[in-house]
């Protein structure tokens, strides 16, 4: 079972120019299991070709954009066909995977075509749409059409999808009798504005069943397209099996109700959907919009939207349709609306979201000083600092401030300052200190000379030569020691700083 990948694109080093060289030149070449996958280029690529000549082989073909779009019509790898690519005549299993394109898709038909020339022999097939955008401008050609005349199962998978259209269907099972497979549709997060799923059945092929499964997912359909119902289904229609968990829907319940077969949790129905960017009001859900068609389906950040938070049920994708991190409580549609914001070095992330928001911040400080955490209701900090060079510890909390400093330190030839300002130092008189009062202590190992005492505010004292002195500090009083002359003569100066 071999995965054999090679690149189409316009560059000088991609493999193949098109979808269709690629192809004719790896169609024979698989065998049982093997999985070929084709890798997109930024840009235009059509995919107009007959591929009915694969190996007949259970087989996976996977389309890869060689880059994210970014939730951008314009970025990324584009499928913009100029005719339909065909998958008929295959007798055995067949995956197709579609990840990270943007279907752009004309007016004319232009689909995915999948079908058999077997009646007898039972086959799946699986094409699963991943994280991609999808419009269609027709209103009566699909993007993906079962014609799979066997017996067997077709399952259609959209995860982090947004599919947009005109009203006409982006996935259908035409009526037809030689139609025979049973049709199964997934939507996990996604997006769908005026696109439409046909499931139809003929009379003459009574046994095949098919449903429509929706989990997290924003429905918005125009009452003037299928009667506002994402879910087109004939008068003979397929016996539903489907579901709708988390969905938020303009369809009225019952229109709902009707394809997900009354099995419904958390949904809610004929909301209103804002495309022009607009701050919703209470119980709306609003997008980005901008110019259409092809909209920006991102959702305008606002605790009225609807749609944020939304999703308590469903089991949804671990990252939005741009890659964005989905959080506990994720919103419904294909993009998360939360944020995420790096901080300055040394500092954590910061999460929010619009209906609960929350802090938790861990910062990485100067040297000596630990960890700060923050809650929305409740600040704290607790700071302890070394500094250098000494032994002095500074303790500090936000709600109950108290300091207790013990210093011995040698200073150096140059200038120090030292100012504490988180707690209100008292007064005393002599060595005789009560809580609250503050000395200072300034000693040399030489004879003491008269101190000069500047009694202005700041407070200080200047002594030349060697001396000993102490004084007390009343509150807002700051001191500095200032040694200067030669540094040769190494003056060592030893000063205690005493709180109690």
């Amino acid at each position: 079972m071999a995965t054999v990948t090679k690149t189409v694109g316009a560059s000088d080093s991609a493999d193949y120019a098109t979808i269709s060289l690629w192809y004719n030149a790896r169609r024979s070449q698989p065998s049982s299991g093997d999985t070929e996958v084709c890798i997109l280029e930024d840009g235009d690529h059509d995919w107009s070709s007959w591929q009915g000549g694969w190996a007949d082989v259970n087989l996976t073909i996977k389309f890869q954009a060689e880059n994210s779009h970014g939730g951008v019509w314009a970025n990324g790898a584009r499928i913009v066909p100029t005719g339909q690519m065909s998958l008929p005549s295959r007798e055995d299993d067949t995956t197709i995977e579609f990840i990270d394109l943007v279907f752009d898709f004309p007016a004319a038909y232009r689909p995915l075509y999948l079908a058999t020339s077997s009646t007898t022999t039972s086959k799946t097939i699986n094409v699963t749409l991943t994280r991609c955008l999808a419009y269609n401008a027709s209103t009566n050609s699909p993007i993906i059409r079962n014609g799979n005349n066997a017996p067997g199962v077709t399952n259609i998978t959209a995860t982090n999808c947004v599919l947009e259209g005109e009203g006409g269907q982006w996935y259908d099972v035409p009526y037809s009798s030689s139609t025979a497979t049973d049709s199964y549709v997934v939507l996990t997060a996604c997006t769908v504005r005026d696109a439409i799923i046909t499931l139809q059945r003929h009379t003459s092929n009574s046994t095949s069943n098919g449903s429509v499964v929706a989990n997290g997912c924003l429905i918005a359909i125009d009452s003037s397209m299928n009667g506002g119902q994402m879910v087109r289904l004939t008068a003979n229609s397929y016996a539903r099996g489907g579901s709708s968990v988390d969905c938020i829907t303009t369809e009225a319940e019952a229109t709902h109700d009707n394809w997900a077969d009354n099995s419904r949790t958390n949904a809610t129905y004929g909301v209103t959907f804002n495309i022009d960017g607009s701050a919703p009001a209470s119980g709306e859900v609003s997008w980005v919009g901008g110019s259409g068609p092809k909209y920006d389906f991102s959702l305008v950040e606002n605790a009225n939207n609807l749609a944020i938070g939304y999703v308590t049920n469903a089991t949804m994708p671990s990252g939005d349709i741009e890659g964005n991190v989905r959080p506990g409580s994720p919103d419904a549609g294909a993009y998360q609306s939360a944020t995420s914001v790096s901080l300055t070095p040394g500092v954590g992330s910061l999460t929010t979201t619009s209906l609960t928001p929350s802090v938790s911040v861990a910062t990485v400080l100067t040297p000596g000083v630990t960890a700060l955490s923050i809650t929305p209701s409740v600040a704290t900090a607790v700071v302890a600092t070394n500094l250098t060079p000494g032994l002095a510890a500074l303790a500090t909390t936000t709600l109950a401030p108290s300091a207790t400093a013990t210093s011995s330190v040698f200073l150096t030839p140059g200038t120090v300052a030292l100012s504490t300002t988180q707690f209100v130092p008292v007064a005393g008189t002599g060595h005789s200190l009560t809580p609250g009062f503050a000395q200072l202590v300034v000693a040399s190992a030489e004879a003491p000379s008269p101190p000069i005492v500047d009694s202005s505010t700041p407070r200080s004292v200047i002594t030349q030569g060697s001396w000993s002195t102490t004084t007390d500090f009343v509150a807002g009083d700051e001191w500095a020691v200032t040694i200067s002359g030669a540094a040769a003569n190494a003056p060592r100066v030893r000063v205690q700083l005493i709180f109690v």
